[in-house]
């Protein structure tokens, strides 16, 4: 996995939030990043 999709994993995990609030937050389209994890 990517840096970066690593550090965003880590971070929602700190937070208590999950992929898909975040996705919510920064206005990415559903799916974008938890797609991104997965596959990557």
């Amino acid at each position: 996995m990517g840096k970066i999709l690593r550090h965003l994993k880590k971070q929602t995990e700190n937070e208590n939030i999950t992929i898909g609030k975040l996705e919510r937050i920064i206005g990415a389209s559903k799916g974008v990043l938890s797609r991104a994890i997965i596959f990557h």
